[in-house]
């Protein structure tokens, strides 16, 4: 089978888009289809990609991530894809995208990666509720599916009205065993024995959660326990420097430090020295980064916002609790005070990655392709 995935970005700003994106193709490799790649060439570094990369110039106005020249190589091309991924929504390539496939009758699925969330719609809000309407629910409508990785997603889909197929497949995220022991990722690091590390990774962008995260943090270390905080990720549209106000405003400034994005086994090098993960976001409508935590067997705090929590709790590999600094201080604390709790979770977090295995959700991502391309 010929599957091309379309998408606006490929750089690491862009971050879960891409990754699953990758994710997703190499299973789709693995049972030897055929993947290729449309993307927009952008500034920064780009995400290297499985399959065959396509990529265009922009055209004006690209702010929108509009190309001309992805529409006619779309139109030159399509006819030799069994069926096309389209990855996000608001975007003029998208668009442009999905009418053009409506219009020839080609079948294309819609991956909105949280774009079609209550959330996310609060950013433009006038503007997307005037083209929503217009724009969204007729590309929706031709769809042949709207996949989303979280039920809770898909429960909370805006559609604008239109009728489609949903669907909801969790996001592979394939797990890399690290070579590494926490005594010597510690000692790479400079961490002592009696630090309690919390890590924060991913980008630092507004909703990740450290209006709340910070004051707890300060509150942990008020209380007794030595602590430590990594903020680790690329910036997000400067929101790091917001982030650095806060830490000084606080006084954290021993107490955190800031890391440039890390990959591969540097990455797992650092979840290995670490002693939890939090992530208390206003909104996740999966959380990659907190399967790769789960995956090196770090107990997690995160927020009722993240979409795959009610798993992660059940499974015991997270502590929930409400966007609160005081909730969030209590369940750090606990975890800081309880090492039979923190080597319970441990082994919990890395059942539970489990089942977020390529290996485990390969059949039922071949099973939708099969449904797709038939009810073509």
């Amino acid at each position: 089978m010929e599957i091309l995935h379309i998408i606006p970005n490929l750089t690491v700003d862009f971050g879960g888009p891409v990754n699953s994106m990758n994710n997703i193709s190499k299973i789709w490799l693995s049972a030897g289809h055929a993947v290729q790649v449309l993307a927009i060439e952008c500034r920064g570094k780009a995400i290297p990609i499985g399959g065959t990369l396509n990529a265009v110039r922009p055209s004006f106005p690209t702010r929108l991530s509009n190309s001309s020249a992805a529409a006619t190589w779309l139109a030159r091309s399509f006819s030799q894809f069994d069926v096309v991924f389209i990855h996000c929504v608001w975007t003029a390539i998208n668009l442009r995208s999905s009418l053009f496939l409506r219009r020839q009758r080609r079948p294309y699925v819609v991956i909105p990666h949280g774009s079609l969330d209550p959330f996310d719609l609060r950013k433009k809000a006038l503007a997307k509720r005037i083209l929503g309407p217009l724009l969204i629910r007729p590309c929706l409508e031709g769809s042949s599916a709207v996949i989303c990785s979280a039920q809770r997603e898909a429960d909370s889909l805006v559609t604008y009205g239109a009728k489609c197929n949903v669907i909801t497949l969790p996001w592979p995220v394939p797990s890399i065993p690290s070579t590494n022991n926490r005594e010597g990722a510690r000692q790479h690091f400079g961490f002592n024995g009696k630090e309690f590390v919390v890590l924060a990774l991913g980008r630092i962008d507004y909703k990740k959660g450290f209006p709340v995260l910070l004051p707890a943090v300060q509150r942990l270390a008020q209380s007794g326990v030595t602590t430590k905080l990594l903020i680790v990720g690329p910036d997000s549209r400067g929101y790091s420097a917001v982030v650095r106000q806060m830490v000084e405003r606080l006084g954290l400034n021993a107490i955190v430090t800031f890391l440039p994005p890390v990959v591969g086994d540097e990455k797992r090098l650092l979840m290995k020295a670490a002693d939890c993960f939090a992530l208390p976001s206003l909104h996740e409508n999966f959380g990659m980064a907190i399967v790769e935590a789960m995956q090196q067997g770090l107990p997690c705090v995160i927020s009722k916002h993240v979409y795959i929590c009610s798993e992660l709790e059940q499974g015991g590999a997270a502590l929930v609790c409400n966007y609160d600094d005081k909730e969030v201080f209590a369940s750090l604390r606990r975890l800081a005070e309880s090492p039979e709790l923190r080597a319970k979770m441990s082994a919990a977090a890395i059942r539970v990655a489990k089942t977020f295995e390529p290996e485990v959700l390969k059949q039922r991502y071949l099973a939708m392709l099969q449904v797709i391309t038939r009810t073509r």
